[in-house]
């Protein structure tokens, strides 16, 4: 370095090659070009051409002291710019540093010592050598995307120290540019945001623990903001109501969610330092299973009430059944031992016999009471059903009338089944009356069998079947029907 003082009385320091020049030896080095050059001969000259001779030398002269005073102030506004450029570099936060085109480093700044270097040791280095190896395709394209358009993009990335370690830097690059608009170098700009990334990742493992805490929970948990758009919401949320992982506006909550039962507390989000409400917690408890679990109990109820009622009233029906029974052997028994001893063209033969009839008729009645009650006798046997219904179709076509057609599909390969075969006689002919009393004029009645199987589900809905296979007989006809009214009461014994 070497110190030169000008005209001002500054003094100006600079690196490399020194600028100003010693006078005696720029006075030497003039003298050693003029003796090269010839000189005009006085005695060939005129007066005239003397004088104008040493004007015109003046005037170089007087020109040359103004070019250098111009040059003086020049390289003293010069000497400033540097000053205070360099006092700039020095004490600047942010990292400064000079490359050329390739990213070969020229200048680095003070604040580059944060890396452990010393400025002189990275000068002529490239970049590139100092990034770290995942970040470095991003970095380059960065890098070609300013030499190409002149654009300064900002590019995170890390920097690797002295020591091996990695700092992450934010940069900057600006493209400058020579006088005909060429590139020329690249200044790049820099900061440290290390302990930003550090408190990135902190806020980001505090998210993913939190997060695994609302998953881990076995209640759906749903987070909404101040206008009610779902933020955050925990798996078994997701699993309950099959939401999108992108938010969701309130009006489009029925696209996505499924129909259940659920039990809702809400509780709203604050902001701290004052009440102002900025979001809700929904604590969501899925309880479609409990209010199933609540009708069927109360279908399970009325079953059991209409079970106990039809339990008393059968008591009660075969107690009168047996009693009534009873009488009636002794009614029927007198009527024959009279029809025995009469002659039929007796007077008295026609109305014994009408008794005798009432009361077969009533022992009829008496028998139903007592299957009502469970106390007749039943004969189950295996049987075909549809042999069985087929033996009694012209027994319920008198009882329907020639206006009703009566329709039978019997199913084929039916299955075998075990009951009395004197209730089948029972169920039809009360079907066939019913159905008789329905239908005003012409109709239809239409008997039908066919196997079919119960599962667990369609036992879930029918909670007086148990699963199996089973043996299918319907009876339809196209008559009134019956009312609300009288449908509840379809399966009263005496309605």
């Amino acid at each position: 370095m070497k110190n030169t003082q000008n005209d001002t009385g500054k003094t100006h320091s600079s690196e490399g090659p020194d600028i100003f020049t010693d006078p005696a030896q720029i006075r030497r080095q003039a003298e050693e070009k003029a003796k090269t050059r010839p000189l005009p001969s006085p005695e060939s000259m005129t007066r005239e051409q003397i004088r104008q001779t040493f004007y015109e030398m003046q005037v170089r002269q007087i020109e040359t002291e103004l070019k250098n005073q111009q040059l003086c102030k020049g390289l003293e506004l010069y000497a400033d710019h540097a000053e205070l450029l360099t006092a700039i570099t020095e004490n600047i936060l942010d990292l400064v540093a000079l490359t050329d085109l390739e990213g070969n480093l020229g200048f680095v700044g003070k604040s580059h010592e944060i890396f452990g270097y010393e400025r002189q040791s990275m000068t002529g280095q490239n970049v590139m050598d100092y990034v770290h190896p995942d970040d470095l395709p991003r970095v380059l394209e960065a890098f070609k995307e300013l030499v190409a358009s002149g654009d300064p993009p900002r590019t995170e990335y890390r920097f690797r120290c002295r020591d091996g370690a990695y700092l992450w830097i934010e940069t900057r690059g600006t493209l400058l540019k020579d006088e005909n608009g060429h590139p020329r170098k690249i200044l790049f700009s820099s900061r440290d945001i290390s302990q930003r990334k550090q408190a990135e990742e902190a806020i980001e493992k505090e998210r993913s623990y939190l997060s695994a805490v609302i998953d881990s929970i076995g209640e759906a948990i749903v987070i909404c903001d101040a206008e009610g758009r779902i933020s955050r919401f925990n798996e078994t949320a997701r699993q309950l109501h099959g939401l999108p992982e992108q938010p969701v506006l309130p009006e489009q909550w029925a696209e996505h969610y499924d129909l259940k039962w659920v039990e809702l507390f809400a509780f709203p989000i604050k902001q701290e330092g004052n009440d102002k409400i900025t979001g809700i917690v929904e604590y969501v408890r899925d309880i479609t299973a409990r209010r199933q679990a609540e009708k069927e109990r109360e279908k399970l109820q009325v079953q059991l009430y209409q079970a106990q009622k039809m339990q008393s009233i059968g008591r009660l029906a075969g107690g009168v059944a047996h009693d009534f029974n009873n009488k009636l052997s002794i009614i029927n028994g007198y009527a024959e031992m009279a029809l025995d001893m009469l002659e039929k063209s007796d007077p008295l033969y026609d109305n014994i016999r009408e008794i005798h009839r009432a009361g077969l008729h009533s022992a009829d009645i008496v028998k139903q009471l007592l299957a009502f009650a469970r106390k007749q006798t039943i004969s189950p046997m295996q049987m075909d059903l549809n042999d069985t219904i087929g033996s009694l179709l012209k027994m319920l076509q008198r009882l329907i009338g020639e206006n009703i057609d009566l329709a039978w599909y019997p199913g084929s390969h039916l299955w075998p089944v075990k009951m009395d075969p004197s209730q089948v006689d029972q169920i039809l002919a009360n079907l066939a009356v019913n159905a008789r009393d329905a239908i005003s004029d012409v109709g239809k009645m239409t008997i039908e069998t066919k196997n079919v199987v119960f599962d667990k589900a369609c036992c879930q809905t029918h909670a007086e079947s148990t699963p199996g296979n089973y043996v299918m007989l319907a009876v339809s006809d196209n008559g009134c029907g019956m009312d609300k009214e009288v449908l509840d009461k379809a399966f009263e014994p005496f309605p």
